[in-house]
C-alpha cells in the first residue's frame, strides 16, 4: 500500500502539469448541454466524456504529435470538471456551515481525501500501462473520470448542480 501511495504521490504533478497552449479542438459548451438535457444520474454520467471525446475525434486526423493532442484534450476536460467539482464544493461548504454545522468537520476532511484517493486510483490503473506513454494516457484519463465523478456526486447532493 506504501509503494502505491508513493508511486500515486510521484505522479501526481506530471499529471497536473499544465501543457503549452494549443489550438484546440476542444468545446466547452459540449458538456453543460450534455448536463442540462440529462434527467437521470446515469444519464449525467453518461455525459463525462462528451467534450473530450468529441476533442479527441477533431484532432486525431490533424495531429502530427497524437499524444500531445490526446494530453491536451484529456487535460482540458479535466480542467472543465474541477471547474465544477470547485463550485460544487464551495456550494455544499456554504450550505453545510449555514445549516448543518456539525457536519463541516466530516465534509471537510472528506474533500481534503478526494485528490489523494483519485490519484491512488489512478496510479494504480497506469500500471497497468506502464510501459510506454500508455500509463500516462491511462492516468490523465482517470483524473478527468474521477474528478467528474466526483463533481457529479457533489452536484447531485447540492440539487443536481443546475
Amino acid at each position: 500500500m506504501t509503494r502505491l501511495l508513493l508511486a500515486a504521490a510521484s505522479l501526481a504533478p506530471a499529471l497536473l502539469a499544465p501543457l503549452p497552449v494549443l489550438a484546440l479542438a476542444f468545446d466547452d459548451e459540449l458538456l453543460p448541454a450534455c448536463l442540462a438535457a440529462a434527467q437521470t444520474h446515469g444519464a449525467r454520467e453518461d455525459c463525462i466524456q462528451v467534450a473530450h471525446l468529441a476533442c479527441l475525434d477533431a484532432e486525431w486526423e490533424k495531429a502530427e504529435d497524437r499524444i500531445g493532442s490526446m494530453t491536451a484534450c484529456t487535460q482540458a476536460a479535466t480542467a472543465q470538471w474541477q471547474v465544477r467539482l470547485d463550485r460544487a464544493q464551495a456550494a455544499l461548504m456554504a450550505w453545510v456551515r449555514d445549516g448543518y454545522a456539525e457536519n463541516l468537520p466530516l465534509l471537510e476532511a472528506e474533500i481534503a481525501a478526494f485528490p489523494v484517493f483519485r490519484d491512488a486510483v489512478c496510479a494504480y490503473e497506469a500500471r497497468h500501462y506502464a510501459h510506454g506513454e500508455g500509463g500516462l494516457i491511462a492516468a490523465e484519463a482517470c483524473v478527468m473520470r474521477e474528478t467528474a465523478r466526483q463533481a457529479l456526486r457533489i452536484e447531485s447532493w447540492n440539487g443536481g448542480g443546475r
